[in-house]
């Protein structure tokens, strides 16, 4: 005789391993990893209890020969992985921005199976992402594009027969993102030591406008000496790199 239970499925869960069978007190428990596609926190599940190791062997094989699994090529990360790895013909902007949503789609959406994925999963996860505050709505709208992109990709070389993210918009509400910042601001001593030092460097005139008015590397780049008024000892900010 045995005990096995198993749970219900969440719309919001996914299965991201093999069972693994793991002793518990007097009982052998089956137990198999998987993940929350809303929060993309890592949520394991029991499968069973059993009273013979042997029992739990079985049953784990049972499940995983029942194919409710595929291998992690199968899976969101890997596809977008995928995706990422073969734009060779971009800017290394580009290419950066790309990595840094594919990282927040892994995390969020990474382990679920392609066979499983369907768009209650990819609305859900938009959804979390605009109510949380971390991201603006410009960066969500980068991570949506990303993945549509990819699923469209495996839509084209057959990998799947339509995307789940097709005609998925973008939530209507985003949460503004805190912009309040840190940052230990030198004292006038250690402003003036600043100054003085880097009096002989042949940036000295940069060095000292970021200093001491708080211009921006890319508005630094942008200057021109028609932009300097040097009888009126001005500085005219147009533009910026």
């Amino acid at each position: 005789m045995h005990d096995v239970f198993r749970t219900g499925i969440n719309v919001a869960w996914k299965q991201t391993s093999d069972p693994t069978i793991q002793m518990q007190r007097d009982r052998w428990v089956d137990r198999v990893d998987g993940s929350d596609t809303v929060s993309g926190a890592r949520k394991p599940r029991q499968l069973g209890t059993y009273r013979s190791r042997r029992s739990a062997q079985s049953a784990a094989s049972s499940f995983a020969a029942s194919g409710e699994r595929g291998t992690e090529r199968d899976t969101v990360a890997a596809l977008v992985d995928r995706w990422v790895a073969g734009k060779v013909d971009v800017s290394n902007k580009t290419r950066l921005q790309y990595e840094w949503a594919a990282g927040h789609i892994r995390a969020g959406l990474g382990g679920v199976r392609l066979d499983q994925f369907d768009r209650d999963d990819v609305a859900k996860w938009l959804e979390v992402l605009a109510s949380d505050g971390k991201l603006s709505r410009r960066s969500i709208q980068i991570l949506r594009m990303v993945l549509r992109a990819a699923l469209d990709d495996a839509v084209d070389l057959g990998e799947l027969r339509r995307s789940p993210a097709a005609r998925i918009g973008m939530p209507r509400h985003v949460a503004k993102t805190s912009r309040e910042l840190d940052r230990v601001a030198w004292t006038e001593d250690e402003l003036r030591q600043f100054l003085a030092s880097s009096g002989g460097h042949r940036w000295v005139g940069p060095i000292r406008l970021a200093a001491l008015y708080g211009l921006r590397r890319s508005e630094l780049l942008g200057l021109s000496w028609a932009a300097v008024d040097l009888r009126k000892r001005t500085v005219r900010i147009e533009r910026a790199w």
